[in-house]
């Protein structure tokens, strides 16, 4: 057997611990091994791997409102960092943006900014985990794009489906001519459109 230095070259891409045990492999003349032994008395190295840097590619959103909401509601999700291998990476301070554009052929394009800040639970921040939310005035399809220093987030551009809200007493209307009035014994027809706040 060759003693010597030997160099770990870390092939691993998954964050966690890990435990590493050397042994010494005694060959016969064809390659097959006789002997096997511990280098370490038994006793394995434990170390850890932690995450690489934060991808904005990898970070990905989830909830119901990555998809769908009420109009006139706060629309919320969840946003977890990871780093290019997928694993989930625990720091805070990114900075995240998120717009919404409703998808209309008018003239008029409804655009706003959501809000993105740290996850928290009892009180406490919950380190690479931000919370996003936002409140569409108006029903329709919109495109969201989240990105995180300019960088899109897995996911993002996506269509989110904004639907009517309750129907308000104080937001009815009445339309057409027998709602105004009309001849004894005849139809009135008019139109209650009701909406949303």
């Amino acid at each position: 057997g060759t003693c010597g230095e030997y160099r770990f070259i870390n092939p691993l891409t998954v964050s966690g611990i890990y435990s590493l045990n050397v042994n010494l492999l005694t060959k016969d003349s064809v390659g097959a091994v006789t002997d096997s032994r511990s280098l370490l008395k038994g006793i394995p190295v434990v170390f850890q791997i932690d995450p690489g840097e934060v991808s904005s590619e990898k970070c990905e959103m989830s909830g119901s409102g990555t998809t769908e909401c009420t109009a006139d509601s706060i629309c919320t999700f969840k946003i977890q960092s990871k780093d290019s291998f997928g694993n989930v990476v625990e720091q805070r301070g990114d900075t995240f943006v998120m717009t919404l554009t409703h998808d209309t052929e008018t003239l008029e394009r409804v655009s706003f900014v959501g809000e993105v800040v740290d996850m928290v639970e009892d009180g406490v921040p919950i380190s690479g985990q931000y919370k996003a939310s936002y409140q569409a005035t108006r029903s329709g399809t919109y495109t969201m794009i989240l990105s995180r220093y300019g960088s899109n987030i897995r996911g993002s551009p996506r269509s989110v489906t904004i639907a009517p809200g309750a129907p308000q007493p104080n937001f009815f209307g009445i339309l057409g001519y027998g709602s105004i009035g009309g001849i004894v014994s005849t139809t009135l027809s008019f139109t209650v459109e009701a909406r949303d706040e």
